[in-house]
């Protein structure tokens, strides 16, 4: 099981692009493995915190914000502030999440050209959310 863990972190990349499309995590143990990884909690909480310092950072003054780093879209990120709550306490549940949805969640919070960050996204940030929390669920 080890060689399969760490099979999963040096493939992570073309493993939760695999998963986000719906491949099965059966499909070999490297999938199986890096199912484990994106799911378990310490992973979860991870990403709840990063949702969490989205909000902090969006309700900075922008003389406040970090120098050199992409801040996220002040007003997208207020307009969804509600989703973005719910979507870490899902996160923080001990209820079971798809690995489809977390790969998901990580894209969303990484995509310095996303809704996140871009300005004039909110419409399309909300979407993001909804849909994230759907894959968490296993829905799509």
């Amino acid at each position: 099981m080890a060689a399969a863990a760490l099979s999963a972190r040096l493939h992570r990349r073309a493993l939760d692009r695999d998963l986000a499309a719906g491949i099965a995590p059966w499909r070999s143990p490297a999938h199986a493995a890096r199912v484990t990884q994106l799911t378990n909690r310490r992973n979860r909480r991870r990403l709840a915190a990063a949702l969490d310092n989205v909000l902090v950072v969006a309700s900075l003054p922008s003389s406040q914000q970090a120098h050199g780093a992409v801040a996220p879209c002040r007003a997208s990120v207020r307009a969804a502030a509600d989703q973005i709550h719910e979507l870490a306490g899902r996160l923080r549940s001990d209820e079971p999440v798809a690995a489809a949805g977390v790969v998901r969640v990580e894209a969303l919070l990484c995509d310095g050209a996303g809704p996140i960050y871009m300005p004039g996204q909110a419409d399309g940030l909300s979407r993001a959310l909804s849909l994230a929390a759907r894959w968490l669920d296993g829905e799509e």
